[in-house]
């Protein structure tokens, strides 16, 4: 169901502003910006507090008459039939606040029991596709290792939620770790789908093996940092964690991560630790949070956390996830017929369920609040081909010469080169050559705007395509007097 987007920025007064950037209904006024007071609220901590910043935020959000009517629709349809509520922050300070924490008007926290599905939703400026075709099985790389943590646990969340997939050969999981005994033990379980190896003790063995696993799903369990190097995720080698010596650190930087066309072509980036999803103000300079970053970068769904979270928590949020994630998934990694959308805001809702209910002891009552999800404005649109390895089929030309053509050409260059990104290192030529042949139906898109056997784009693609559309374009415009 098309959702509320209500986005928020600051002005040139330093004000904050709030209006409806996108709505399935008309909403008068949607697209002024109204002001929004955010001053005095409360913390989030213990229950009574976090209650009391839900009714705060609720209240300060509907006192702009446009937003009033979007909330009033969702909340009136809170459950199955609610729209979904997604939150464009076009400002790094408006990453501060936590949006999922909103009361509903029974004062129920509207991001628990599937009242409503929350997102934080990103304008890509990398160069992602909005169309991507996917054979199973669905590949998972997961690096896990945080100095003083054993990521036994969290390799027990996984392997809990992902048993049946993998099992039935839906999902591949790769697992990088730092302890040698965990490796070991991972090995003798023999299960289905599953390799495992010690993490590279650099920055550039890890990014190399991220491109080799070229991951729908990348998971990092590690430390996350924000320090005078600036954003970045801290993972420890072998040899770092048997000598407990934190100078062996390797740094994953965000502008690396941002960088690296694996991470840019994934599917979904999990940072389940510290401080993946918290924005950065120092000195008067703001920055983006980690996840959002990423999802800026090209991929299309990052996970971040808020705050500090606890490794228990961790993986009480891994495991309630990924088992929910494979269950929406399932059709697609069945091989379904059809496109599916990528949405995983459902489950993420299930995992603050996890969270919120039967705290541990010493868990503040607003952990729940602290995973946040960000999608990229245009979801990705999946199209299933089969797990054979057959190549993917003709569509029926589009006549040269028409404006359709133009989107035509644009959507079938990126179809195929995120096909050809997604097939397995080792598909042979002949299925890639079989794929980049579809650019030759009509209307044809020039040699030179091709991807590579490997579907990385040619950067005169969309030029080429403006090139030969010009024509065609032009005898469509209306004559202007």
């Amino acid at each position: 169901m098309t959702g509320y987007v209500i986005a928020l920025t600051i002005d040139h007064r330093e004000a904050y502003t709030v209006w409806v950037e996108q709505a399935p209904v008309e909403v008068d006024n949607a697209d002024v910006p109204q002001p929004l007071d955010l001053s005095g609220l409360p913390d989030l901590d213990e229950e009574a507090t976090t209650k009391a910043y839900a009714a705060a935020l609720r209240d300060r959000l509907m006192a702009a008459a446009p937003v009033k009517v979007a909330l009033d629709d969702i909340f009136r349809r809170s459950g199955v039939a609610a729209p979904d509520l997604k939150f464009q922050l076009r400002h790094a300070r408006c990453e501060g606040y936590s949006w999922e924490a909103i009361f509903n008007d029974k004062n129920d926290f509207l991001g628990l029991a599937s009242r409503a599905n929350l997102s934080r939703q990103v304008k890509s400026f990398g160069d992602r596709t909005d169309t991507g075709m996917f054979q199973p099985p669905l590949r998972m790389l997961a690096v896990m290792s945080a100095l003083g943590i054993s990521a036994r646990p969290q390799w027990l969340a996984l392997r809990n939620a992902l048993g049946k997939a993998l099992s039935k050969r839906e999902v591949t999981l790769q697992v990088l770790v730092a302890e040698a005994k965990l490796r070991d033990d991972i090995v003798k379980e023999g299960l289905a789908g599953v390799t495992v190896d010690l993490i590279p003790a650099s920055a550039t063995g890890l990014f190399t093996a991220i491109e080799d696993a070229a991951p729908h799903v990348l998971h990092f369990f590690c430390h996350g940092r924000i320090d005078e190097r600036g954003q970045s995720l801290e993972l420890m080698p072998a040899a770092g964690w048997m000598a407990d010596d934190p100078t062996q650190a390797v740094n994953l930087g965000i502008q690396e991560l941002c960088r690296e066309q694996a991470v840019r072509n994934s599917w979904l980036v999990v940072l389940n630790c510290c401080l993946g999803a918290a924005g950065v103000e120092d000195e008067g300079k703001t920055s983006f949070s980690m996840a959002m970053q990423l999802v800026k970068a090209g991929a299309a769904n990052a996970i971040g956390m808020s705050s500090p979270i606890d490794a228990a928590d961790a993986h009480v949020l891994a495991e309630t996830f990924y088992a929910r994630v494979v269950r929406d998934l399932g059709p697609l990694l069945g091989g379904a017929a059809g496109p599916v959308v990528l949405d995983f805001a459902s489950a993420l809702g299930k995992a603050r369920d996890a969270l919120a209910g039967g705290n541990s002891p010493g868990r503040p009552y607003s952990t729940w609040t602290l995973p946040r999800l960000y999608e990229a404005m245009t979801p990705l649109r999946v199209v299933p081909v089969p797990r054979s390895g057959a190549p993917l089929a003709a569509t029926a030309p589009t006549p040269a010469g028409s404006a359709d053509a133009a989107a035509a050409m644009q959507t079938r260059l990126q179809i195929v080169a995120a096909y050809l990104r997604n097939l397995p290192g080792d598909a042979p030529d002949s299925l890639r050559d079989a794929a980049l042949a579809l650019l030759q139906q009509d209307p044809s898109i020039p040699r030179q705007a091709w991807p590579g056997r490997d579907g990385r784009m040619a950067e005169t693609a969309a030029v080429e395509i403006e090139l030969k559309l010009g024509e065609g374009r032009a005898m469509e415009e209306p004559d202007h007097a």
